[in-house]
């Protein structure tokens, strides 16, 4: 397939390209808005951060906004749908969401959502702010 040019520079870890490529997550081309969200994950730029929480919360397509919360939640922001995707009935999902980078931006929205304690931590253990980078 031939990808439009943002994302090809997106795959070939062009930092620069990520507002390019958060353009396309509105693509009437429902292959090349995933991918552009899938990028924008593997990128994890905060520039592209506005254009995800609209897809999170306007995007039609579940993959789009699957992508979009994971990326968010890799930018600190804690998107709740990440818990969801914890407990996904998609191994791959649920891989994604366990990942340790995204312990830090849960741990950052634990304090507006005190809900997700018993997702995150087992009985017992008490969550610890991630080390900054």
């Amino acid at each position: 397939r031939a990808w439009p040019e943002a994302i090809r520079r997106g795959l070939a870890a062009d930092g620069d390209a990520a507002v390019e490529v958060a353009s396309l997550l509105d693509d009437a081309d429902l292959t090349s808005s995933r991918k552009a969200a899938e990028v924008l994950f593997d990128l994890a730029r905060p520039e592209t951060a506005a254009s995800l929480r609209l897809a999170l919360t306007r995007d039609e397509d579940d993959v789009v906004k699957r992508w979009a919360a994971l990326t968010l939640t890799r930018l600190g922001e804690g998107a709740g749908r990440t818990l969801e995707l914890a407990e996904d009935r998609d191994l791959a999902w649920r891989r994604l969401a366990a990942l340790p980078q995204f312990r830090s931006g849960l741990v950052g929205g634990l304090k507006a959502h005190p809900e997700w304690t018993p997702i995150l931590y087992p009985p017992g253990r008490v969550p610890q702010a991630a080390p900054s980078h």
